[in-house]
């Protein structure tokens, strides 16, 4: 088989993949519905009642997450009503998202050729675990996203204009007070390197 055709021979086993996983929420996602995965539900219902991201009457089970699955529900809310389809939509946007972030981190490490193949896994249930917590409740799908754009925006860094390097630094700052205590050490640490190799060249010529 030629480079060519496995290729494209990856690129649709990666579409075929997406498209089971969304029609199997389609089909069966409100009947493996839980608590977690309704609260959440309930939580970006909240917040496009009252068009807000962090609200104050709504008590997090273990850390104030800004950036989570609940902002993307919040969105389809402001103009759907049924909350399987707001289910199902949110969780595409979700596999997007981790499909994009993962994308953009293989490119700034100029990988991209492993892209196709490698990805299938991202969106695959190879464990029940995996599949529970990512695929079908996506407590962790946002997390996941915001780890390949972290480290993706680390490789891209060194090589970004002035203009794109302080946009840079803002994105992260952003991802870091929105993304939960685990999240805001990740990008604390990479905001910290990226200063410190900013600032280094001023230093020792003094």
């Amino acid at each position: 088989m030629t480079k060519k055709k496995t290729i494209c021979l990856a690129w649709i086993c990666l579409l075929i993949a997406f498209c089971f996983l969304s029609v199997f929420m389609w089909c069966c996602g409100d009947r493996l519905t839980d608590s977690d995965i309704s609260s959440e539900m309930i939580l970006g219902r909240l917040a496009a009642r009252e068009n807000a991201i962090i609200i104050p009457q709504w008590y997090y089970s273990t850390e104030l997450r800004v950036i989570n699955i609940h902002l993307i529900y919040s969105i389809f809310f402001r103009f759907l009503h049924d909350w399987k389809l707001i289910r199902i939509l949110s969780s595409m946007v979700s596999y997007l998202l981790m499909l994009s972030g993962y994308y953009y981190m293989l490119r700034q490490m100029k990988l991209t050729k492993y892209f196709p193949l490698s990805a299938v896994f991202l969106i695959f249930p190879f464990s029940d675990g995996y599949f529970e917590y990512v695929l079908l409740a996506l407590l962790y799908a946002t997390f996941i996203s915001i780890s390949f754009w972290t480290i993706g925006m680390t490789f891209h860094y060194p090589n970004a204009s002035k203009t794109g390097k302080v946009i840079l630094l803002i994105v992260l700052a952003v991802l870091a007070f929105g993304g939960g205590a685990r999240r805001f050490k990740t990008s604390g640490e990479f905001i910290s390197s990226a200063a410190g190799r900013r600032f280094r060249p001023m230093y020792s010529q003094t």
